[in-house]
């Protein structure tokens, strides 16, 4: 047994030399004692697969989940349309190269078409649906393509805009031979140094060559970058002028047309009935001199759910219970809280409030003579309509606001609200304070039960009659009727 881990490492070394490799996606232990294990296999030899558990073999059943790579090309072409190719026309010669491109590619290959560019101060990245471009290059006459519904929006950086196109391409191929064809003019290297930490790796392992058409005017470094880049992963790079863009990427299509899918694999779910007893246990699955270790629970040994169901059930009841109730209770204590710091603010305003209403109400009592004064010096020629005819009216003073009102109505109205006929802005008087009344030749006043009452002559009144020379306090604002 101690030999085992040291025979796994060197069969899995040997078999990563020769391409061969098993990858274990899952263990599902769920149906104990039935196991189920579904296994990744690249480069098949044509070997059977088998399960050892403690050194001895066990039966297994293996079925086929996913078919291997049908052997088509995927052609992914990254376009960059950058202000340089704009200008100088470039880009509508890789159009018209790539809208050509049928009479190069093999048939039945799938062809998508991805750019990225920038004109001014517009950035578009478009990644086609994933079926032939042909018809959207053949009716596109614009500088810039239409975008998909899946488009990304990047800057004009080249290996952004490769790690997109990969990623792209990865979700789309479906284990067939991916060629990405990158044209650019890769000026722009010098804005992003590097690649994401990590992608070149899985740039090679995805499965994908990549291509490189380059503008021949460009710095050597950058040429040198992307050659390298192109190199590892068995593409091509090369490089075009203003004419010969169409024959330099046939040259490179008909070279990728060659090549096959790398790593083509079979995903295979095999499934067992497990011995082992224990509560953790590992087997190795076999496919010729390939191996993987795994490991899978027995549910049955879980002794506190399989020997004490229901004690386990009310334990955990409770113990949500409890967490439940210790939550109302600290959410419930911090409303509480909340409830009471409002109210004891509100109920602080509402003294301070009355303070202020008792203060200004003390002003005006002490004050009546100064107020009969005052409403002599009223404009009484306002009140004269028509030759000798004298119309009532009640004069108004609020502080040093002064106001004179029609009594032209049996019944006049009186308080805060706009919908009285006499409206009055002053906090002490109620909303419907009081109704001024014409009967039998004399004014009436009615208090409609306000906050701070209703007064003639320093009396407070629930109806009364208001004389000629009477003071009529509403709340704490003075009146007197002229006759």
């Amino acid at each position: 047994m101690k030999l085992l881990p040291l025979l796994i490492f060197f069969t899995g070394f040997f078999n990563a030399v020769f391409g061969q490799k098993i990858e274990v996606l899952s263990v599902n232990d769920g149906s104990y004692p039935e196991i189920m294990v579904r296994v990744k296999l690249y480069n098949a030899t044509g070997d059977t697969f088998s399960v050892s558990e403690q050194d001895t073999d066990t039966d297994c059943r293996v079925e086929e989940t996913a078919n291997p790579s049908s052997g088509e090309r995927m052609f992914v072409f990254l376009a960059e349309n950058s202000y340089f190719f704009y200008q100088h026309k470039i880009f509508d010669e890789i159009k018209k190269t790539l809208s050509e491109l049928g009479h190069i590619l093999p048939e039945n290959s799938n062809m998508n078409i991805l750019y990225f560019g920038q004109r001014g101060k517009t950035v578009k990245y478009l990644s086609a649906a994933q079926t032939t471009d042909f018809a959207l290059l053949a009716g596109n006459t614009e500088d810039y393509f239409t975008p998909q519904k899946d488009s990304l929006y990047i800057e004009n950086k080249v290996y952004e805009a490769i790690e997109e196109a990969v990623k792209y391409t990865s979700k789309h191929s479906q284990n067939n031979a991916v060629i990405l064809t990158v044209i650019t003019r890769a000026l722009n290297l010098s804005q992003v140094k590097t690649f994401s930490k990590g992608f070149l790796e899985n740039l090679k392992n995805s499965g994908i060559y990549l291509n490189v058409i380059m503008y021949e005017t460009e710095s050597f470094n950058a040429k040198h970058e992307l050659e390298n880049i192109a190199a590892a992963t068995g593409g091509n790079c090369c490089f075009f002028n203003d004419k010969d863009l169409e024959a330099k990427t046939a040259q490179v299509i008909e070279k990728a047309a060659k090549s096959k899918a790398k790593l083509p694999y079979k995903e295979y779910s095999v499934k067992f009935t497990a011995k082992q007893k224990g509560v953790s246990n590992s087997f190795i699955i076999k496919y010729g001199s390939l191996q993987a270790l795994c490991e899978y629970t027995n549910p049955e040994q879980n002794v506190i759910w399989r020997a004490y169901p229901i004690t386990a059930a009310v334990v955990v009841s409770l113990i949500l219970i409890l967490t439940a109730a210790v939550l109302y209770y600290k959410t419930r204590h911090k409303i509480i809280r909340r409830i009471d710091a409002s109210s004891q603010t509100h109920i602080s305003e509402i003294q301070k409030e009355n303070k202020a209403l008792k203060r200004e109400l003390a002003t005006y009592r002490k004050q009546p003579q100064s107020i009969l004064k005052s409403f002599e010096k009223f404009d009484i020629e306002k009140n004269l309509v028509g030759p000798g005819k004298i119309i009532p009216r009640l004069l108004v003073q609020d502080g040093d606001k002064k106001m004179v009102f029609e009594l032209s109505k049996m019944i006049v109205t009186i308080g805060r609200k706009e919908t009285n006929d006499i409206v009055i802005e002053n906090r002490t008087v109620s909303s419907n304070h009081a109704a001024l009344s014409f009967e039998g030749g004399l004014f009436y006043i009615t208090d409609n039960n306000s906050t701070n009452g209703t007064f003639i002559n320093d009396m407070r009144i629930t109806k009364g009659k208001i004389c000629p020379d009477d003071i009529v306090r509403i709340g704490a604002v003075f009146a007197k009727i002229n006759y």
